[in-house]
């Protein structure tokens, strides 16, 4: 007489494995998001680089242009990968109202903002790390707020890895937004690249500073306040970051700035009002440099050739 069984050996064993699977999907990503409070990379960023170098024929990526990719091969240099660091960063609603009697730098913002610029700089070194990389070049950082969340903004870093023959590896990678081109003329010139340093200030500007009614033409002196403040500071940490670096100097430096509208409602006796005030960032970024502990060879100066050219002599 045939009993059917209360369990199925092949349902039982496929249930263990996909209990196996998940758990080890929650522990890989219990791994990776304790690595990422340290700072580090997730999990799976590792195992993509450790894939990438693995085997007999090494595989790069790179955003190198094809004279970028020729100029490199022609100097020696071996290209690695390309290497990303990213964060993400809510803005609190505290810190848009934190400057002193509602004007002045906001700096909570400041600090959140240079920690996480500051913390997808080093995922990327980790990468370039990783990978076995001297330095990373033409990196580019992109902040941009999301659609999908209020004060959500995300900090990438991207840059391409590289490796020079013959030179002992740093402690930590260098990171720079020079080309192959550039770099490889610093290289010749006897400078090496140290690390992208960066300046930030963020100025808050109240409504009743920065729209003012008026019958003529007028400097509006708080806001030109505020942007020079700004610019001053951001310059100011430039410089600080350098020289807390030991450079002799930086390169490629520019200065950018971004504003925001920051609009809300206020009451006024019995009226709700609109509020809008001006939020305005200032950055400053650079290559910073110093002299080459290891530089190229000098070359050798071709011997001068005298002819005649007296048929007589």
């Amino acid at each position: 007489m045939n009993i059917w069984p209360f369990g199925n050996k092949e349902a039982d064993e496929e249930k263990k494995r996909q209990k196996a699977l998940q758990q080890q999907a929650q522990a890989e990503q219990a791994e990776s998001l304790a690595a990422m409070e340290r700072g580090g990379l997730p999990l799976k960023a590792r195992k993509r680089l450790q894939e990438s170098q693995a085997g007999p024929r090494k595989l790069f990526t790179s955003d190198f242009s094809t004279n970028e990719f020729l100029l490199i091969k022609e100097a020696g240099y071996e290209p690695l990968g390309l290497v990303v660091g990213t964060a993400f960063f809510k803005v609190g609603f505290f810190d848009f109202y934190t400057a002193p009697a509602g004007f002045g730098e906001l700096g909570r913002l400041v600090q959140a903002r240079a920690k996480l610029r500051a913390t997808a700089i080093k995922r990327l070194e980790d990468e370039a790390k990783l990978l076995g990389a001297h330095g990373v070049i033409g990196v580019e950082i992109e902040a941009r707020s999301v659609d999908w969340s209020n004060g959500l903004m995300e900090y990438a870093a991207v840059g391409t890895a590289i490796r020079v023959p013959g030179r002992p590896l740093p402690e930590r990678p260098f990171t720079c937004d020079l080309s192959a081109q550039e770099f490889q003329k610093l290289r010749a010139a006897g400078y090496w690249p140290l690390a992208l340093v960066y300046g930030i200030s963020v100025q808050y500007v109240p409504n009743r500073f920065y729209y003012g009614f008026t019958w003529g033409n007028t400097e509006m002196t708080d806001v030109s306040q505020a942007f020079a403040a700004a610019r001053h500071q951001a310059s100011h940490r430039l410089d600080a970051a350098a020289r807390q670096l030991g450079a002799e100097g930086v390169v490629g430096s520019e200065i950018e700035f971004f504003d925001e509208e920051i609009e809300y409602e206020v009451q006024r006796g019995d009226d709700e009002v609109t509020q809008r005030d001006l939020m305005v960032e200032f950055l400053a970024r650079g290559t910073a440099i110093a002299p080459d502990p290891h530089p190229l060879p000098a070359p050798s100066a071709s011997p001068l050739v005298m002819m005649t050219l007296n048929p007589r002599a």
